[in-house]
């Protein structure tokens, strides 16, 4: 049986995040979150990583590198960082990288084994054991992005302060949610300031690939998956130092053979580890 979550109730509980986590509400999230009518878990959880991304401060000790992979879907950011379905002619960013006395941290946006993932997961419209009931107005859905993404923050902040030796991959950050909810109509500047404590990573790659070409790739697509709205959101990531200039940024053409964009790959890796 699925658990019900009222769109009304998630809409008004992530406004209240929002509000919260970037200054503007008068009221502390915990009180507000006594009359959010959300199941238990989904309540706490939104309250937990609210709190933890209102408070969290980036460590400005950084010796490792953080690196995010970006781009439309089926451009092969999974492939490439962490070959998961084991290609014989791709080697991983993480293997390579692991094979040369690196230590990686993956993560993998949305998180879709955690909470506040599957609630990603059940907005997108994919099987979990929730259910939402009404219409989430993507004015509010994309605040599930950013609870996710902060969840991640400790680990890290902690991970880079640890060794030189120490990197992250990241497929997604918070780019990605800049300019697929502006696609939607949602300012850049909103999920900026609510994802402003987030770590920044030091470099975004884009895998770059024209729509009719990741369109052909698609099986099953989710409610982010569709052509005019994949269009919107391939011009705005053509302008993304407009709307992230917070790192360097390297754009890769991921419309060839996943072997061919590997070879690149490896040879930018190195490159972005020298800087």
């Amino acid at each position: 049986m699925k658990t019900l979550i009222s769109a009304t109730e998630l809409s008004t509980a992530l406004s209240d995040a929002e509000l919260y986590v970037t200054g503007r509400g008068s009221t502390e999230l915990h009180q507000l979150a006594t009359q959010w009518q959300l199941p238990n878990p989904v309540r706490s959880e939104i309250l937990r990583i609210a709190n933890m991304l209102k408070n969290f401060r980036v460590s400005e000790d950084r010796r490792g590198k953080f690196i995010a992979f970006s781009g439309l879907d089926k451009t092969g950011k999974e492939t490439q960082l962490f070959n998961p379905h084991r290609r014989r002619d791709i080697l991983s960013i993480t293997q390579f990288l692991s094979s040369s006395g690196y230590r990686v941290l993956g993560i993998k946006q949305p998180s879709y084994d955690t909470l506040m993932g599957k609630l990603v997961a059940t907005y997108l419209g994919r099987t979990t054991e929730f259910r939402i009931e009404g219409s989430l107005s993507s004015q509010f859905a994309w605040i599930l992005w950013s609870l996710d993404r902060a969840q991640h923050n400790k680990s890290i902040s902690e991970w880079l302060s640890a060794d030189s030796k120490n990197i992250v991959l990241a497929k997604r950050w918070t780019d990605s949610n800049v300019i697929y909810q502006a696609a939607n109509g949602v300012e850049p500047d909103r999920v900026l300031k609510m994802e402003s404590n987030i770590v920044k990573p030091d470099a975004i790659v884009v895998l770059d690939a024209p729509v009719d070409v990741v369109m052909k790739r698609m099986k099953l697509a989710d409610a982010y998956e569709e052509s005019a709205f994949l269009t919107r959101v391939k011009d705005l990531y053509d302008k993304l130092e407009r709307f992230y200039p917070y790192c360097e940024i390297y754009r890769v053409d991921a419309s060839v053979e996943p072997s061919k964009v590997n070879v690149y790959l490896l040879t930018l890796i190195k490159k972005i580890l020298q800087e």
